[in-house]
C-alpha cells in the first residue's frame, strides 16, 4: 500500500468539538473582549509553549499512525505517543485550545475548554466502543495498560 500526502492528511482527525470551542472562544472574544489577567508576556510564552507542545504531538502522531487509516483501522497504533496515550492527538488539540487561548490572552477562549473536552471525550467514548467491538480483548489488554489522555501520577509504584 503507498502512502500519499493527500491520504495522510486524510488521516488528520479534526475534532469538531476542540474547533467548534476555539472558533466560539475567539469569536466571543472579538465581539466582546474578556482578556485574561496577568502579565501579557509570560502568558504568551506560555501559550506559544502550549501551541507548540500540542503541534508537536499531533505532527508525531499522525506520522507514527502511517499507514494505519485512524478513522476505520486495520491494526491499533501502540508505537511513539501512542505508547503512552491511547489518544495523543486529542491530547494535542486540547493543548492546541489551551494555548491559543493563552495566546490570544482569550477567557471566552479558555472557558470554552471543558465544554470542549467533554464533547471531546464523548466522541472518545464512542470511538472506544467501536474499537473495543474491532479488536476484542487486544484492545482491551491496551486499555489496561495505556492512558485513555496521560497519566499525571503513578500511584501504583513500589517506594
Amino acid at each position: 500500500m503507498t502512502v500519499t500526502w493527500s491520504t495522510r492528511l486524510h488521516n488528520i482527525p479534526l475534532p469538531e468539538p476542540i474547533l467548534v470551542g476555539i472558533a466560539c472562544g475567539l469569536v466571543a472574544h472579538r465581539l466582546r473582549p474578556w482578556r485574561l489577567p496577568g502579565p501579557e508576556v509570560p502568558r504568551r510564552a506560555a501559550g506559544w509553549s502550549l501551541v507548540g507542545a500540542g503541534c508537536t504531538l499531533n505532527v508525531w502522531s499522525w506520522w507514527v499512525s502511517g499507514r494505519v487509516e485512524l478513522g476505520d483501522p486495520h491494526r491499533l497504533v501502540t508505537a511513539g505517543p501512542y505508547a503512552i496515550s491511547r489518544n495523543p492527538m486529542y491530547v494535542g488539540w486540547a493543548l492546541l485550545h489551551l494555548g491559543l487561548a493563552m495566546t490570544a490572552g482569550s477567557a471566552w477562549t479558555l472557558t470554552t475548554l471543558a465544554p470542549a473536552a467533554i464533547g471531546l471525550h464523548r466522541q472518545v467514548l464512542r470511538e472506544e466502543q467501536q474499537l473495543l467491538e474491532r479488536f476484542g480483548e487486544e484492545y482491551r489488554r491496551r486499555c489496561a495498560t495505556v492512558p485513555r489522555y496521560v497519566r499525571i501520577l503513578r500511584l501504583d509504584r513500589a517506594p
